[in-house]
């Protein structure tokens, strides 16, 4: 879900989208897709131990021990809400992905407020093509979230490798006048509507957006097209176990970035 999320990795941001319906009254909970049972592991530190020392061992590199001091932790203290979405979360980042599921869909029913659950979890349930899924989990994030940049960029890029370029932009545009927009990810989230718009054929209005030329081919592109030109195949998680927003690049396949 380290979609570095590059595909969230704003982790957000825009103009209002229908949220997906699911048939009922009731919120949204994570529950339908079947996940193996999580691995026994050896005892390890207390809580907020565990999850400072695993968020310094990620910031150095080592993803790895990061993720087995959390199993560690994990095992010990099972039910722990703050250990669940941080062992969720570094799974996400590290690709193991039913993991990361099994983890977050525990996370999200002991809190179902916390809209960056919902948002990891979306983002690995659609990198294992989990479609409605996906769907249902980015739009009851942002229904947490309400103006979070993160959670609508996220929102909107799933929009965009759906096809949906039109409801791509409109809430990349919302985050765009968001009160909560950090101003470093202002130039990034006006990449990803440019690249919104460039598919839609509004070349002139993208390119000033973005800095710079677009590819013609990015007209009508397809879900491949533009997962490669956007170099989404790298996408994780997060950079951060403390969810620090990471900011989706479009323009990761562009050749020149005017800054």
């Amino acid at each position: 879900m380290g979609m570095t999320f590059r595909f969230c990795s704003l982790l957000a941001v825009i103009a209002p989208v229908a949220a997906c319906s699911t048939g009922s009254d009731e919120k949204y909970r994570i529950t339908s897709i079947p996940l193996p049972p999580l691995m026994d592991s050896q005892a390890g530190a207390s809580v907020d131990d565990a999850i400072q020392l695993a968020r310094t061992l990620q910031h150095s590199g080592a993803s790895g021990e990061a993720l087995s001091v959390l199993r560690s932790a994990h095992a010990r203290y099972p039910d722990d809400i703050a250990l669940l979405s941080a062992y969720g979360y570094q799974a996400a980042l590290m690709r193991q992905d039913a993991l990361a599921l099994r983890l977050l869909q525990r996370a999200s029913d002991a809190d179902p407020e916390d809209w960056r659950v919902f948002s990891a979890y979306a983002i690995v349930a659609e990198r294992q093509g989990h479609k409605m899924e996906a769907r249902q989990a980015f739009s009851r994030a942002r229904e947490i979230s309400g103006a979070n940049t993160a959670s609508l960029n996220n929102f909107g890029m799933f929009y965009l490798l759906e096809g949906q370029t039109s409801d791509a932009a409109a809430i990349f545009r919302q985050a765009l006048i968001s009160p909560q927009i950090d101003k470093d990810h202002i130039f990034l989230v006006k990449r990803n509507l440019a690249v919104a718009l460039a598919i839609q054929g509004e070349f002139e209005q993208a390119e000033r957006l973005a800095g710079y030329s677009l590819p013609r081919a990015l007209e009508n592109a397809g879900r491949d097209e533009i997962a490669a030109f956007m170099g989404l195949d790298e996408r994780a998680a997060t950079e951060d176990l403390n969810w620090k927003p990471h900011v989706a690049d479009a323009s990761l396949g562009a050749s020149k970035t005017v800054r």
